[in-house]
């Protein structure tokens, strides 16, 4: 027996080549929108790649540009001593490693006795530094880009040229910053130039990778490829290409990602949702009558709602990822978002024998807050390696963050920089809540939250952290937690909860505030993130000590030292002020007359205080293993007649020797210089 199956109506047939005939043109629509999408979405990436990129480029290449701000000063001091210059240069090489060159070149004739050309050049060759004079009629100096464009560059930026190709130092493109020098009668001098290779780059744009397969290369204006992050100099085909200019260099940062990286599921996903869509159709068409619909309709609203909630299960744990838990000793944190993702954030990073912490809150909560959380630890992470101080890196943070800002977001954060060894604890407070500094509320006159003002210039402060200190910070969900009879959580109860126990180590404190705030709102929902970090210092307290090379550009090292010392125990700014225009005149003198000339050697510098009923005294002693020199036995300089009539030197010893209280020279019997300087200031 033949069984014959119903054939569908002609109006059915009709109505399905009707609706697969929209649903065919409608994926076309929607495949192209989609397509639009991934691009701006692609653009957008590459663009913040780029900027993070040229923003880390731009820093690295403008130290070599600071050193040669600092190296000027120096240069216009040792004119009349143009042979010893070479002490400058080496000095410059050994303190940025990353330099391969240092020429002082003067104009025609401007040491009549060394001729008509003059350029001392100290380079680096193989792990050894070599000083000549190489400049003459072989080479000649004044027709090179690097000095034409030097001597008329603005004296307060210089100015790079552009990027070459150096055989000599390996096979390497090099790019030249140039800065002139003029006397105090502003006639030129000369060109400071610092060679700085290109290829210690790669590191920064192996970085910039947004998509799998993503290349960033280094490029001069010639489309010469200076650095790149790929091994191989071609670039695949079918690639969306982004550039960005470095600065005010010669150079350009040109980032490409894959097309099919970009938007190569795109087309298959269409063609899958086609079929699933006609296979629904085809479902509709003869089930029509049972609604069906209904619960299709419901059943997709379900499992997008149960992707939503595995998307934000994903990205919850990407933030989470972002976040650091190998916490180094005398550190710990907790963080707990409202929702999957949060704006509250902390990081720490361990560098030069130092701590450097954050806690921060962005303004705002879920998915928006969370990416401006991960650019900004993003951010302190690179801005750490570059920095010296807690200011600086929040002003860093302050100037990317407020370039591009159409949310008008914001961001309150603490940042720390503790030195265990010598006790001191510098931070700086953009608009955020202050923290418990050994069970006591900190007295802080906090500035604006970072994204409000990119020229906003941030403070630093300084207090001392001994042994057995403790610091714990927190961001406003903690405080602001409410109970189920709507109380707040409050500074009272955290304060109240730190000092229930002293001397636990800083995980337990973390987590026993963190407990006990979710004890105290049991029951109602989270309105917050919540975020908490305890900093601890179990190190033996020690004197603020340092050992300096023989070398003025070790100054700055000895003043900020001192200075954030004299902050931390009170001082007022003119007091500091004081203290390290002593320390530097008596650093000067040892630099220049117990060590010889072209000889290297160290300076140890200890610093002590103590306070009594008498006042506060300090006292600085410097020792060093040089020639045999006491200021004390040199004949006070004679500071009343005019300046025509002063015999040369003695004011630097005469400057210190009147700040200070007391001042005395030994020499130790192993041959040091040993000079102590005490001062006492009433409290």
């Amino acid at each position: 027996m033949k069984i014959k199956l119903p054939s569908m109506p002609k109006s059915d047939k009709l109505s399905v080549l009707l609706i697969m005939t929209v649903i065919i043109v409608a994926l076309g629509v929607q495949y192209f929108i989609e397509v639009s999408k991934d691009e701006d979405v692609a653009h957008q990436l590459m663009q913040r790649e780029l900027r993070i990129v040229e923003q880390q480029l731009f820093f690295e290449l403008y130290d070599a540009g600071n050193a040669a701000n600092v190296l000027r000063p120096a240069v216009l001091r040792m004119l009349h001593h143009p042979d010893s210059l070479t002490v400058l240069t080496r000095g410059m090489l050994r303190n940025y490693p990353n330099v391969m060159a240092v020429c002082i070149a003067f104009e025609p004739d401007y040491f009549p006795e060394k001729g008509h050309w003059f350029e001392l050049v100290s380079h680096r060759v193989g792990d050894k530094i070599v000083d000549e004079q190489v400049g003459g009629p072989h080479h000649d100096y004044f027709k090179l880009e690097w000095y034409r464009e030097g001597i008329i560059a603005d004296r307060n930026h210089g100015r790079w040229v552009r990027p070459y190709y150096v055989e000599e130092y390996g096979g390497r493109y090099v790019s030249t910053f140039s800065l002139p020098i003029h006397d105090d009668e502003d006639r030129p001098v000369g060109v400071i130039a610092i060679d700085v290779t290109l290829d210690w780059l790669e590191g920064i744009l192996k970085g910039a990778e947004p998509y799998k397969g993503s290349v960033c290369r280094l490029i001069d204006v010639a489309g010469n490829v200076l650095v790149t992050s790929s091994t191989s100099l071609a670039i695949p085909d079918n690639c969306f290409t982004d550039s960005m200019k470095v600065g005010n260099y010669n150079m350009q940062v040109i980032l490409s990602c894959p097309q099919s990286a970009i938007y190569g599921e795109t087309l298959l996903v269409d063609i899958v949702m086609f079929f699933l869509l006609l296979i629904c159709i085809v479902l509709i068409l003869y089930i029509v009558r049972r609604n069906i619909r209904d619960m299709s309709r419901l059943d997709e609203a379900e499992e997008n709602q149960r992707m939503i909630q595995s998307e934000m299960k994903v990205a919850h744990n990407i933030q989470m990822g972002i976040l650091r838990t190998d916490f180094p000793e005398g550190l710990s944190a907790r963080l707990m978002p409202m929702k999957d993702v949060g704006g509250d954030l902390y990081d720490f990073f361990e560098k030069d024998g130092m701590l450097w912490f954050i806690v921060g809150d962005v303004s705002g909560k879920g998915v928006s807050a969370a990416m401006m959380m991960g650019t900004t630890v993003t951010l302190f992470r690179s801005a750490v390696r570059r920095c010296s101080a807690p200011d600086e890196i929040v002003g860093e943070l302050n100037s990317l963050l407020s370039e591009h800002n159409p949310g008008m977001m914001f961001v309150t954060a603490f940042v720390g920089r503790l030195d265990r060894r010598h006790g001191l604890l510098s931070y700086c407070c953009a608009g955020h809540n202050p923290p418990l500094l050994d069970g006591r509320v900190m007295d802080i006159e906090p500035d604006i939250p970072i994204g409000f003002q990119a020229d906003y210039r941030f403070h630093r402060h300084n207090c001392l952290f001994p042994e057995g200190s403790s610091l714990v910070l927190y961001t406003d969900g903690i405080t602001e937690a409410r109970s189920a009879q709507h109380q707040l959580m409050g500074l009272q109860r955290l304060h109240d909860i730190v000092a229930e126990r002293s001397g636990e180590t800083a995980a337990d404190t973390a987590n026993r505030i963190l407990e006990a705030t979710c004890r105290f709102a049991e029951g109602q929902a989270q309105a917050d993130d919540m975020a908490v970090m305890c900093v601890t210092n179990n190190a033996p307290a020690q004197h603020p000590s340092l050992t300096l090379s023989n070398t003025l550009s070790e100054l700055t090292r000895a003043k900020t030292l001192l200075g954030e010392y004299c902050d931390a125990i009170g001082l007022t700014s003119k007091q500091t002020r004081e203290m390290n225009l002593a320390l530097e005149e008596a650093l000067v003198n040892v630099i220049n007359y117990a060590y010889p000339e072209g000889t290297s050697g160290l300076i140890t510098l200890n610093i002590t205080a103590s306070s009594d009923a008498g006042g506060r005294h300090i006292a600085l002693t410097l020792s060093d293993s040089g020639a045999p020199f006491d200021p004390t036995a040199r004949p006070e300089a004679d500071v009343s007649g005019s300046i025509d009539a002063r015999r040369e030197g003695g004011l630097g010893i005469y400057f210190y020797t009147n700040l200070m209280d007391d001042v005395s020279y030994r020499r130790s019997d192993d041959g040091q210089n040993i000079l102590n300087m005490n001062k006492t200031y009433t409290i």
